[in-house]
């Protein structure tokens, strides 16, 4: 039962703890262990948080933690700022018991809004002290409770003498019945305020406001009154009632002459002076001329106007200051002082008369009986002083204002432009002359009367007219607003108009009032200027050539076509960048130095090509022409640009081919001569041979002289075909069948550390081909890859299909739009620079040592390739490696061809006249028809033809005639034999090139050839073709 109660007894004790409305913990050196619900609510922190916290979280710093501890550990009860969870702060009373050795029990009550009650009444106390009106507090027996330091400090009493008082020790208007009257009219009201006096401890009886409260508090009943001094007021008021009843005298008055009297009296009555003068002060000659005086001789008058000059003292009043002379005494260094005595005179003043700050004249007033002259009254003299300066004021600008209207009149009447006033309506209330001609009307009369509305009468546009209404009344004035208007007889003409709104003091729209130009042939001036600038603006923004203005290095107009040539916009280009920011960097010194020059002033005309960066980063060439001009007032540059970069690119292209040109014209002139050297070869080792036995051991050796010999006229073709001299036999084929078929021969000519990658697109592209050809531009591009690798590496050769479009042409500078079969060669070789990539295909430049390289492998690439109608170009990268494209027209399918065995050829009886001025090659070709059973007759050039035809026309059947000999060449003796027989068969042969055929007039002429080096078997296939004919 015992443990039961005390079970019971903590779950009471511990809710008692949980309800209390103060935080209560138990701590452990500085660390709780258990809180309360109430701890958790202070600190923001949940029982969890709570236990095993350091207390040292509570505290803004350190210093604080110490301070509470070591005084809650002794005294046991400390006041602190209390840091909560989200870092606001509360006041905090801490209390403090020890429990069972180091344990302490503390509670921690919220004392935030009791400190802030008691801060704020502490504020309110100091507000209260420090107030600069008299706080009075007093209660239902009229005694002081309490009164401020402003109450003491006007009263004269110190604080504890006023609080031994009553209200009625200070304010001699309240008796002890009125009091009880005035308490319980307060309790009736609430609020009152009234004026009343009060009388300070050294007797002085002053008027005082009073802001009088009721008010009750803890049962009892106060008279809360705020006292307010007014005795500076009281007389403020007095002297602006008197200014005011003079201002209002003057404003009556209409001259200077009726305000001056008003002023004096005015200044008389209220100083209790009885005479006096003003002066005004003449800008022409600085002196002072009275204008009105009363109760002064006119001798002391005069003595007054020469004040000027005779001592710093007598100058006060001209220099603004006000000078008084109570009470007067005889000094001869007070100015007048014998001249006052003797007018009897005991007190004066000179006021300086001002207007902004400006002398205008003077005011002396004096006095016969008074010997002083108050604050108050000085200050109100001034005041009178600066009315009747104000009243002077009025009066110049009044005359001032009178000259200007007949100046305005005159202006008005004699202008050129129309002057006029309106009516917020479309009414004219005034119109000039000149406003009045400019519509056609006779008098301002006839127009005010005739226009009802000016907005549909005069205006052609009458929406501007309440477009100018809406501007005026948003700011106040139109400037230059041009419109047509009408006129009487309805006519047009264009006005400029300056129009404002006339208010009233109060900002109300009283009228308007503007001026009218006649701007019609201005305008139909500025219309034909601008119909030519638009015409030249035309012009130049659709000029197929860039223009543009440069200023300060910076492009200040370009048009649309410089824009298309640099890829940027006109917003990217004005104003923002210069040439600078196009150029590529190996011509910028160059251009630097032409605008240096030109800004110079050392050339006024430069013309020059110049290499730009697009946007795009594409590379241009422009040809750029400049001359200065002054643009907005300053000097500029401004040019043209063109874009010359495909004109570049042909003129190096035509360079190419002059190149290619003179090296075919050498070629062409030389293979003649190894064309016989070789057919001479040929024929006799092919004779040779047919007569050896075919296991003769000297067989051998034949073959190599034959293999030899053809090796020479494959060469001899290269040369032609370099010099695009040789007639190609062009015939549809695959292109990967052409690589296919030339595959073995590509890879016995790589050395073993090369490997050779292969890769065909599907299906074979076709075009149109010399097989022998392009096998030789494989062979020549392969071996250059070779030798790019000397350590080894991989030549890929690819196929594939190229769409060839106006973008890439533009682009690359070459090519026409169509389908391309595309080969592309990569090596991993040594690659090359720039300059080797742009002399690449040109005759005789090489790579290479010298004696290792003719440098014409590349150029009679070029050759072929651009007689199949392609494009080849390179790219290369130093260390990295080359490819080579070849770009090559797509046609349609291949056609099927069948090999057929040519058959051994057939011999004859028929006579044959040979004509060739080589003997070698005469000798071969007589031999092999001879032995062949014809019968040959032999001539050495064409005239030795023509005689041996004519001794033996009757039994030759065919002639054989070399194209180029001396004497009469083939062309020539043929044209006579067909005179002299024209069925006679010709059989034409040559070593030279085709274009030389052309110039002998053979090409064009339907008959046999066949060309030089020839073989027994061509010759008796040929010549029995001829004859069966």
């Amino acid at each position: 039962m015992e443990e039961k109660r005390t079970k019971e007894s903590e779950r009471e004790l511990k809710t008692i703890l949980t309800a209390s409305p103060v935080g209560i913990a138990r701590i452990r050196n500085r660390v709780i262990d258990w809180a309360n619900d109430t701890m958790a609510r202070i600190t923001l922190y949940n029982h969890e948080e709570l236990t095993g916290m350091d207390t040292r979280c509570f505290y803004e710093s350190h210093e604080e933690y110490a301070r509470v501890g070591n005084i809650l550990y002794t005294e046991g009860q400390v006041e602190t700022v209390l840091v909560r969870k989200d870092g606001s702060l509360r006041n905090v009373l801490i209390s403090a018991a020890p429990i069972d050795g180091d344990g302490h029990i503390i509670t921690i009550a919220d004392i935030t809004r009791q400190k802030h009650i008691e801060n704020t009444l502490a504020f309110t106390q100091f507000a209260m002290d420090h107030a600069h009106v008299g706080i009075y507090w007093i209660n239902e027996d009229a005694r002081l409770i309490y009164v401020n330091d402003a109450a003491c400090e006007t009263s004269g009493y110190s604080r504890d003498e006023l609080l031994s008082m009553t209200i009625l020790d200070i304010d001699p208007d309240f008796t002890e019945e009125r009091w009880k009257k005035h308490w319980a009219k307060k309790k009736r009201v609430g609020s009152m305020t009234f004026e009343s006096r009060h009388r300070s401890k050294d007797g002085r009886i002053y008027p005082v406001q009073v802001s009088a409260d009721y008010l009750c508090y803890d049962n009892k009943e106060y008279n809360c009154a705020i006292v307010l001094d007014i005795a500076e007021r009281k007389k403020t008021e007095e002297r602006v009632l008197i200014q005011r009843n003079l201002a209002l005298e003057l404003a009556e008055t209409s001259s200077f002459a009726e305000a001056l009297p008003r002023c004096m009296n005015t200044a008389l009555e209220v100083t209790g002076m009885d005479s006096g003068a003003v002066f005004t002060l003449d800008t022409g000659s600085g002196d002072m001329r009275p204008c009105f005086q009363k109760g002064l001789s006119t001798e002391f008058v005069e003595q007054l106007r020469a004040i000027q000059g005779r001592s710093n003292v007598q100058n006060m009043p001209l220099e603004g200051e006000p000078f008084y002379f109570a009470p007067l005494c005889v000094d001869p260094n007070v100015p007048f002082a014998a001249g006052s005595q003797q007018e009897g005179l005991r007190a004066a003043g000179i006021i300086p008369i001002t207007h902004a700050g400006k002398v205008m004249g003077l005011l002396a007033i004096a006095s016969h009986t008074n010997d002083t002259i108050s604050d108050v009254h000085r200050n109100l003299l001034e005041t009178i002083a600066a009315q009747v300066g104000a009243v002077m004021r009025r009066v110049t600008i009044e005359e001032e204002l009178r000259r200007s209207e007949e100046k305005y009149r005159s202006i008005f009447e004699n202008a050129k432009e129309g002057i006029f006033q309106s009516t917020l309506t479309g009414r004219f209330l005034s119109a000039n002359p000149a406003m009045v001609r400019m519509h056609g009307y006779a008098s301002p009369t006839e127009l005010i009367d005739a226009v009802k509305d000016i907005g549909q009468q005069i205006y052609v546009n009458p929406h501007q007219r309440r477009e100018i209404m809406d501007l005026i009344l948003k700011d106040g004035a139109v400037y230059d607003f041009e419109t047509q208007v009408y006129k009487k007889d309805g006519t047009k003409l264009w006005v400029s108009l300056n129009m404002r709104a006339v208010r009233d003091v109060n900002g109300n729209t009283l009228y308007l009032e503007g001026t009218s130009e006649d701007i019609s042939r201005r305008k139909k001036t500025e219309a034909a200027l601008r119909e030519s600038e638009a015409k030249y603006r035309s012009v130049v923004e659709e000029s197929h050539v860039g223009f543009y203005i440069l200023q300060d290095d910076v492009f200040r107009y370009v048009n649309k076509r410089f824009c298309e040539i640099h890829g940027y916009s006109r917003d990217e280009i004005v104003n923002k960048m210069g040439p600078m920011d196009f150029t590529s960097p190996e011509d910028r010194e160059r251009v630097k130095q032409n605008i240096r020059r030109r800004s110079a002033g050392k050339m006024n005309y430069v013309e020059y090509e110049v290499r730009t960066i697009r946007k795009d980063n594409e590379v241009v060439t422009l040809r750029v022409i400049a001359t200065t001009l002054l643009y907005h007032g300053a000097p500029a540059v401004t040019g043209t640009v063109l874009d010359v970069t495909k004109e570049k690119n042909l003129e190096t292209q035509l360079l190419h081919s002059q190149k290619l040109e003179a090296i075919g014209q050498l070629a062409g002139g030389i293979a003649h001569d190894f064309n016989n050297i070789l057919s001479a070869i040929i024929g006799y080792a092919s004779l040779f041979k047919m007569k050896m036995g075919a296991d003769d051991p000297l067989r051998t050796y034949l073959d190599q002289i034959l293999s030899a010999s053809h090796k020479a006229t494959r060469l001899t073709q290269s040369l032609l075909t370099f010099g695009r001299k040789q007639p190609i036999e062009l015939k549809p084929l695959g292109v990967n069948s052409i690589i296919a078929g030339v595959e073995k021969l590509l890879k016995r000519l790589l050395t073993e550390d090369i490997d050779l990658r292969i890769r065909f697109t599907d299906p074979d592209p076709t075009v149109m081909a010399d097989s022998t050809n392009m096998d030789q531009v494989l062979m020549n591009l392969a071996t250059n890859a070779r030798d790019a690798m000397p350590k080894g590496g991989v030549l890929s050769i690819e196929t594939g299909v190229f769409l060839m479009d106006s973008r890439f042409i533009k682009t690359q500078g070459f090519g026409n739009p169509g389908s391309y079969a595309l080969i592309t060669l990569t090596d991993t070789g040594i690659g090359m620079d720039k300059e080797v990539q742009r002399r690449i295909f040109e005759p005789f430049f090489t790579t290479k040592e010298v004696g290792k390289g003719t440098g014409l492998g590349l150029s009679i690439v070029y050759g072929i390739i651009k007689q199949h109608g392609g494009y080849i170009v390179m790219e290369s990268t130093l260390c990295k490696g080359t490819a080579v494209k070849i770009y090559l027209p797509l046609v349609s399918a291949i056609e099927e061809e069948t090999e057929t065995v040519s058959p051994p050829p057939k011999g004859g009886t028929e006579t044959i006249l040979v004509a060739e001025d080589d003997r070698y090659l005469r000798h071969i070709i007589r031999t092999v028809l001879t032995s062949n059973g014809y019968t040959v007759i032999e001539a050495e050039d064409g005239l030795d033809a023509l005689h041996k035809f004519m001794e033996h026309k009757g039994r030759i059947g065919l002639v054989v005639l070399d194209v180029v000999m001396p004497k009469k060449n083939g062309k020539e003796t043929y044209d006579e034999i067909r005179i002299i027989s024209p069925e006679m068969q010709v059989l034409f042969m040559s070593g030279y090139a085709a274009d030389i055929l052309h110039q002998k007039g053979i090409a064009e002429q339907k008959v046999d050839f066949i060309s030089k080096p020839v073989s027994p078997d061509d010759i008796l296939r040929k010549v029995r073709a001829v004859l069966d004919k």
